[in-house]
């Protein structure tokens, strides 16, 4: 990777644990510690975002009790449980801007920018922005929302391969020469 890239990933996968390692010694279970801060977190947002009842929040408990993915990555020190994290917080986002009434800051201020940080982190969450789109024109036609998830899409699209053609090693990308 060229110097200063991040290599394959983006410097984002770092901020996250380095904030903590700024203000807590390092140990062995640095890592974990963190990402059990983050997906408790995660969690007590998605709860004030989707307020569950009682037979839902069972049936969350148990899918995240039994969840590969939370079972696999929060016991290795990787920083997987972040992206989980995220996934988590812009899935109760998402919910509430879809089925309840959502506050103007947090429908046009913050799930933007969780959707752009998710974004930066994994592309695959660019397809949040449809549901989105969808979410903050209920009430505009059907034609009008394709056209406006079409335009956000390819924005994302060129936004993303520009950003991560600075930032990241240039094997995937078409510019090879520089290899």
């Amino acid at each position: 990777a060229i110097v200063g890239t991040g290599s394959a990933w983006s410097p984002a996968i770092i901020w996250p644990y380095a904030i903590w390692a700024y203000l807590f010694p390092l140990s062995k279970g640095f890592v974990y510690f963190v990402n059990l801060f983050y997906i408790t977190l995660a969690n007590v947002i998605f709860y004030f975002c989707v307020k569950p009842d009682k037979k839902q929040n069972l049936k969350l408990v148990f899918a995240q009790a039994t969840s590969a993915v939370f079972i696999l990555y929060l016991s290795v020190n990787m920083s997987e449980m972040f992206r989980y994290a995220i996934a988590i917080v812009l899935a109760g986002l998402l919910y509430q801007i879809l089925f309840r009434e959502s506050p103007k800051f947090i429908k046009y201020v913050v799930t933007p920018l969780v959707i752009i940080g998710a974004t930066q982190v994994y592309v695959f969450f660019a397809f949040c922005v449809p549901v989105y789109v969808f979410g903050v024109m209920k009430k505009s036609k059907l034609w009008q929302k394709l056209l406006a998830t079409v335009g956000a899409l390819g924005i994302v699209a060129f936004g993303s391969y520009y950003l991560l053609h600075l930032i990241s090693s240039n094997y995937n990308i078409h510019k090879t020469e520089a290899l």
